[in-house]
């Protein structure tokens, strides 16, 4: 994020009030020391050229993991992230420059490097934790973001916890030197199992 929106979200999310300049370096400082984040985002941006070009296949990381699609980006389990519509244009509000927007089923959102960095991001850990859940031989029943929730008898909660552990630091065969790690509670209560 740049430093006017970094400015919000440590007012919003951390009740801290950060000067222009303060904002302005912190950003900086993590750019600096985070060149290859800062690639990708020029990555994702060229991607998006891409989509609205029509050109299919192009990768977006250096891996191929991810390559656009007519309409998106194609993600290794088969599934897209859609930017339906993807369209170059003058800014709204009359600010100078263009931006990308696309069509969600709803309306038109804004979208940027940085931002299909994070559904990619996003995308990819959903798909490895679900399919790590699904090498579990309890059922699962209950996944919200990153975690799985299974019901065990109390009897089998110490294997169960083992076999969790297991599968969820088994990386897939697209991303076999991903370092993967997890933490697994027990317990009756659901929030108190996360403690």
């Amino acid at each position: 994020m740049g430093a006017a929106k970094f400015i919000f979200a440590a007012k919003s999310q951390a009740k801290v009030i950060i000067t222009k300049e303060e904002a302005e370096r912190i950003v900086t400082v993590y750019r600096q020391t985070h060149g290859e984040v800062v690639k990708f985002w020029r990555r994702c941006e060229e991607a998006l050229a891409c989509i609205a070009a029509g050109k299919v296949g192009v990768k977006v990381d250096h891996r191929g993991i991810i390559t656009t699609t007519k309409n998106g980006l194609l993600l290794p389990n088969g599934l897209e992230i859609k930017y339906l519509d993807l369209k170059r244009g003058p800014k709204e509000g009359g600010e100078w420059g263009e931006e990308w927007t696309y069509f969600d089923g709803r309306s038109r959102q804004k979208i940027y490097g940085g931002k299909v960095c994070e559904n990619i991001v996003q995308a990819l850990a959903r798909i490895i934790v679900m399919e790590q859940c699904m090498m579990v031989g309890y059922q699962l029943r209950l996944s919200v973001h990153d975690e799985g929730v299974w019901v065990v008898p109390k009897s089998e909660a110490e294997a169960a916890k083992v076999e969790i552990e297991k599968a969820l630091r088994t990386p897939l065969p697209w991303c076999r030197d991903l370092p993967l790690n997890c933490e697994v509670g027990f317990h009756q209560s659901y929030g108190k199992a996360k403690k």
